[in-house]
């Protein structure tokens, strides 16, 4: 007949230790799951980047009634380079032609919102705007920018049953980025703010587009970037 002794104090020691370690990784995976960008599938959420390792970045910029999207539009088309443009309301109502041009030439069109219209209901005028864009453009309109920083949830949320993508930026480019390209990364969605001088507005797009040659960067629209991964909120 075998006998087994059972050091208790080794026992104890060894549970310990188990447990430690146990609850050690039980922290360190609640600490990484708070810090991994979730994706933008849910309602309501704003997508500001995209995940991939390709060293590709999506050109958005905002247009209203003061900016000068004829010299933007040049610019694009001598460097090869399609972008997104957000549109307010406003402008577009009067600019019918240049959006059809924009089209024309391989350019996305979104529209820009202002928070408040959208922060309780579904703008009436909003099926419409689709309709519309759709004769002008040959393409559905998916995507939208809200003028707001941080918008209310509940605006998002609306705009997303109704099958829009929200639209927010990884990076907002109003002045001359300098000569260190660490805004650049993969995925980005690169918002530039056109200036009140369309000069300005010009050498600021020239900065980006060369930091992006010089990084070996492809600038994309946002619907070619997102065909790289899903969409991610911070």
């Amino acid at each position: 007949m075998r006998i087994f002794y059972f050091d208790l104090v080794k026992i104890s020691r060894n549970f310990l230790v188990l447990f430690l370690l146990a609850t050690t990784a039980i922290l360190f995976s609640m600490i990484v799951r708070q810090n991994v960008p979730s994706t933008a599938g849910a309602a309501g959420s704003v997508i500001t980047k995209v995940q991939t390792k390709e060293k590709v970045a999506a050109l958005t910029f905002d247009i209203t009634l003061e900016t000068d999207v004829a010299t933007i539009a040049r610019s694009l088309e001598e460097n090869q380079i399609t972008a997104t443009f957000f549109l307010d309301p406003d402008w577009a109502k009067k600019n019918q032609k240049a959006i059809r041009h924009l089209a024309l030439k391989g350019h996305e069109i979104g529209v820009l919102l202002d928070s408040k219209v959208i922060k309780n209901n579904y703008p009436e005028n909003m099926d419409k705007a689709k309709e519309l864009y759709s004769l002008w453009t040959g393409s559905s309109l998916r995507l939208v920018r809200l003028t707001d920083n941080k918008p209310d949830a509940k605006g998002p949320q609306i705009l997303h049953s109704h099958g829009f993508k929200v639209i927010g930026s990884t990076v907002k480019i109003q002045d001359m980025p300098g000569q260190n390209a660490d805004w650049l990364l993969p995925g980005s969605i690169l918002h530039i703010i056109p200036q009140s001088s369309s000069s300005t507005t010009q050498k600021l797009l020239t900065e980006v587009m060369s930091a992006a040659k010089e990084e070996h960067f492809r600038l994309n629209t946002l619907s070619e970037l997102l065909s790289y991964g899903p969409g991610i909120v911070n």
